[in-house]
């Protein structure tokens, strides 16, 4: 989560994983849904996650998240990138 939020606000990024006032129960259940909706996207359940990832995490968020724990990285960019990533 750290690592997330300095790449974010190294580059300034619009979309912020941490924001004042939330806990850290509630940033580890951030991290966590965003982690199950990657391994959604990584083998194919559900096409409008995509969108909703790219609504509401940062590049850095999923880059940070899919380098700790999804196998097929690679597909993962790419099928984001698809949509506009």
């Amino acid at each position: 989560i750290v690592t997330i939020d300095l790449m974010e606000e190294r580059k300034q990024s619009e979309l912020r994983f941490w924001a004042d006032g939330v806990s850290a129960a509630q940033l580890i259940f951030k991290l966590r849904t965003l982690k199950y909706a990657l391994k959604r996207i990584e083998y194919g359940v559900d096409d409008l996650e995509k969108e909703w990832v790219l609504e509401n995490f940062s590049k850095y968020a999923v880059w940070d998240v899919c380098d700790r724990y999804i196998m097929h990285k690679k597909s993962i960019y790419k099928l984001l990138h698809q949509n506009g990533s």
